[in-house]
Parts: structure tokens; sequence; C-alpha cells
């Protein structure tokens, strides 16, 4: 997903955003002292519309699974975004959210 396809994206995400909202684009925005004529665009899909719940899920588990097996470029393993957070939010649920001792006892002590 990253690298070409990801800065790929980007692109055309900033040129469709200026396209269909009459904003400015990206190179425009970073020129300003201030932020101004941000392109928003809000986009719903119909997802009932591209295939049933089995195709979806079928289609989903398999990209991710294709993922998964990706060789990283570091020493980290490959994930999708937001799937640490999604594992560290079920760590947490199960044993509870770690917090450092020294600033649970500053805490406790207020």
């Amino acid at each position: 997903m990253g690298y070409w396809k990801g800065s790929g994206l980007a692109l055309l995400l900033d040129l469709l955003a200026a396209g269909l909202s009459g904003g400015s684009p990206t190179i425009e925005i970073s020129k300003r002292k201030e932020e101004s004529e941000l392109s928003q665009v809000f986009i719903a899909f119909d997802i009932t519309r591209l295939g049933t719940r089995h195709q979806l899920t079928n289609l989903v588990g398999t990209v991710i699974e294709d993922l998964h097996r990706s060789i990283p470029a570091g020493d980290d393993e490959v994930l999708y975004p937001g799937e640490r957070v999604k594992r560290r939010r079920t760590e947490n649920m199960v044993n509870g959210i770690p917090v450092d001792s020294a600033i649970w006892g500053e805490i406790l002590s207020l």
C-alpha cells in the first residue's frame, strides 16, 4: 500500500478534493501562513451494492492476509492502519490499561 501506491493515492485524493469542492490543493494551502480555503469532500458508499456480506468479508480477509504476508521494510510486522490500536484496545480490555507505577503514584497523591 505504501511507496508509490500511497503517494499516488494521496495525489489522487488531493486532486479530487480540490476539484470537487472548488477548494485549494495541498500545494496552495502550504504556501499560506494560515490554513484557509481547504478542500473537503464527503463521499458515501452503499456497500450493499458492492456484493454480498460474505463476498465483502472474503475480499477483506484475502487482502489482509496478503498484507500480513508482505516482507516488512524494517523490523516491524506489516499491519493495516489502525490494527495496532485494535490489538492494544483488546489487550487493555482483558488486562486493564497499563500505567507507569511512578505516574500512578503521583496521581494517587493528588
